[in-house]
């Protein structure tokens, strides 16, 4: 049986110190024994509640916990790309990544998804890496997706490392080719 523990207020204890968490008032959902999630609310809490509600605060919920805040924000025009021709497929971070062990640097790269895709080799794109940090994150950087083969459709999904990223579902910002 899972158990859902909810807590949201301002100065969350095990913050990562100078993180958006440690300053404004934060969402953690615990679905104990499985997984969590939180989120930082930039207005609005309870205050400081009972002691006794800390209990069941995982002193770890900055590292083991998804942030709902940190995803990508994608452009693209048209998924339709003919053999020969290209789509310019727009990216940015829709949260700054946060500082981990003194580094805020995401690397996103992008791989074929081979479980959904019906043509492995039909795609290349350009560049193979991007690098969002703190002060970049909400620029948009430009990847040139190519079809080199005619082929049916095409799946390519992320792989984020880095600054929180690398916790987040991949499958949630996966690109579809045709």
């Amino acid at each position: 049986m899972i158990k859902l523990h909810a807590y949201v207020m301002q100065h969350f204890p095990y913050a990562t110190p100078d993180s958006p968490e440690s300053k404004n008032y934060v969402q953690l959902e615990v679905y104990e024994p499985v997984y969590c999630i939180y989120t930082a609310i930039w207005k609005y809490g309870g205050g400081k509640s009972s002691d006794e509600l800390f209990i069941k605060i995982p002193q770890n919920w900055m590292n083991n916990c998804t942030d709902l805040n940190l995803g990508l924000d994608y452009i693209l025009p048209s998924p339709i790309i003919n053999v020969t021709e290209s789509a310019m497929v727009k990216i940015r971070l829709t949260s700054p990544p946060h500082r981990v062990n003194g580094n805020d640097t995401m690397i996103l790269q992008f791989q074929v998804d081979e479980t959904s895709s019906e043509c492995q080799d039909c795609l290349k794109w350009e560049p193979k890496e991007f690098y969002f940090n703190i002060k970049n994150f909400h620029e948009y950087q430009t990847m040139i997706v190519i079809r080199i083969k005619d082929g049916s459709e095409t799946t390519i999904r992320p792989i984020m490392n880095g600054g929180g990223y690398d916790k987040i579902p991949f499958y949630y910002y996966r690109l579809l080719f045709r």
